[in-house]
This record gives C-alpha cells, sequence and structure tokens, in this order.
C-alpha cells in the first residue's frame, strides 16, 4: 500500500475527531445538568449526601460522555462521513471563512430564524 492511498483517507479520520468532540461536548453537557440535578434530589430526599450516589452520579458523568464521543468516532471510520459533515468539511477546506456563515445559515434556518 502507497503512502498516498491510506486505508482511512485523513478527512474521515478529521470528520470522525470533530463527531467525537462534538458528541462528547453534548453528551458532558447533558450528563453534567442530569447529574447535578439527581444528586440534588437524591440528597433532598434521603436528608443528607450519599456519598455512593454521589460516587456513582459522578462517575457516569465522567464516562457515558467518553463512550458517546468514542461511539461517534467509530461510526463516521466504519460508515463513512454522514452527508451533513461531508458539505462542511468541503465548504471549510475551500473557503475556512464560510463555513461559519453556512453553520450559522444552517442553525438560523433550522430555528426559524432564515433571512
Amino acid at each position: 500500500m502507497s503512502h498516498s492511498d491510506p486505508t482511512i483517507p485523513s478527512a474521515v479520520i478529521k470528520a470522525a475527531k470533530r463527531g467525537f468532540v462534538r458528541a462528547t461536548a453534548q453528551a458532558y453537557s447533558a450528563a453534567l445538568a442530569g447529574g447535578i440535578s439527581a444528586a440534588v434530589i437524591i440528597t433532598a430526599i434521603q436528608g443528607g449526601p450519599n456519598l455512593l450516589a454521589l460516587g456513582i452520579t459522578a462517575g457516569v458523568a465522567v464516562v457515558s460522555p467518553l463512550l458517546a464521543g468514542a461511539a461517534s468516532y467509530l461510526s463516521i471510520i466504519a460508515k463513512g462521513v454522514p452527508d451533513a459533515y461531508a458539505e462542511g468539511a468541503v465548504a471549510s477546506v475551500d473557503d475556512p471563512a464560510g463555513l461559519a456563515s453556512q453553520y450559522l445559515a444552517e442553525v438560523n434556518r433550522r430555528d426559524g430564524f432564515e433571512r
């Protein structure tokens, strides 16, 4: 196999890394909010801190987002770049500044703020 023909193209690896970061960040956001809420509810119900429950909640909040990120990474490596990621990758190569504009336009369209 020549060096110019890798088994996994660099664009796929780059998209997989972005998928990992994105999925992990989103999962941490959800896990921290849910974990903190669960810890507060458990403490309120039991009348005091339950260190085992708090430890389990913290463990889940730390580990599960990493697993979500890994699942995203492996999915992109195995199945290829999803269409939405592929469009963004092409835009970022052709016009890095345009990628931000494209993203904002898509978010505005999704949220009903399209001009």
